[in-house]
């Protein structure tokens, strides 16, 4: 349950991030359609590796979870991204170490 929670917190927070800078775009409609559409990739994208990486841990894969991960972090993603992705493997190794 708590997992969850943190889960759901780091994507509303990374939501709400990502909105601000699209907010900014709103000022020319043509780009203010373009970066609605990056950002809704960019959430449904980090939003699948957040879900992937928790089934990870939520069957005791820590390993495949933290792969997942960093795999995605090794990408480069925005800073919002990378944040949200860090909060997830903390939350992974907290998990990992409960089951120890």
């Amino acid at each position: 349950m708590l997992h969850q929670r943190s889960r759901i917190t780091v994507m509303l927070i990374v939501v709400t991030l990502l909105g601000v800078s699209q907010s900014r775009a709103q000022d020319s409609p043509p780009a203010a359609k373009a970066s609605q559409a990056a950002l809704d990739r960019q959430i449904s994208g980090l939003e699948e590796t957040l879900n992937i990486a928790a089934a990870h841990t939520s069957a005791g894969r820590f390993a495949e979870g933290q792969q997942v991960l960093e795999t995605v972090l090794e990408t480069a993603p925005p800073p919002e991204a990378q944040h949200a992705l860090r909060l997830a493997l903390a939350d992974l190794h907290a998990a990992c170490g409960r089951a120890s």
